[in-house]
């Protein structure tokens, strides 16, 4: 989603008693919203800090790029234009900002469907242009053996946490996103 205010969602403080397990930091970026610019932000689920889902930019209403489905029957990209967080159900458990993305990557009025409810899978701008080189993960998910008894061959599997990383990686290909946002991401897939 997008927005000209503050970055939102900064990791919870440690709690006393807490164990000091290394948590990886997000990537710093400014409060301040450089001119043209929309912060793109990770959504987390499940109050668990690292199940990827969906990009989102700041404010209500704004976008949420993600690859909608499941290992079982595969995934497809998805963009929800003019969306309210405030809305869904379940509600992310985190939202992380990531990084500011120039103007020249954006496309505000296109990406928020002029102000358009929509649910889409065609890309508007250079930034989307860029994730979508990534295609959605097929199905991945196999039964212990085929139909005559033998054990399949062996599948990586990807989901949506693998495409948001894929898809962040070219981002950094193409220098939409920076290196600290793709490494980010990396440290804290599951």
């Amino acid at each position: 989603m997008f927005s000209s205010s503050k970055p939102c969602g900064q990791p919870p403080p440690k709690r006393a008693g807490q164990m000091a397990a290394h948590r990886p930091h997000p990537p710093a970026i400014t409060a301040d919203r450089p001119p043209g610019a929309l912060l793109v932000t990770l959504l987390t689920f499940n109050g668990s800090l690292g199940v990827l889902d969906s990009f989102e930019f700041e404010p209500e209403p704004g976008i949420v790029i993600h690859a909608k489905g499941d290992v079982r029957n595969g995934f497809q990209l998805e963009i929800k234009r003019n969306h309210n967080l405030l809305e869904d159900d379940p509600r992310p458990s985190k939202q992380i900002p990531l990084q500011w993305v120039g103007e020249s990557w954006i496309n505000e009025p296109a990406m928020l469907n002029h102000g358009i409810v929509k649910i889409d899978s065609a890309p508007c701008c250079p930034l989307e242009d860029s994730l979508f080189k990534i295609p959605a993960p097929e199905k991945t998910l196999r039964a212990a053996h085929n139909m005559d008894g033998s054990a399949p061959g062996k599948i990586t599997q990807r989901d949506c946490q693998t495409w948001i990383v894929e898809s962040t990686d070219q981002a950094v290909r193409d220098g939409a996103f920076t290196e600290s946002v793709a490494a980010y991401l990396y440290a804290i897939k599951q």
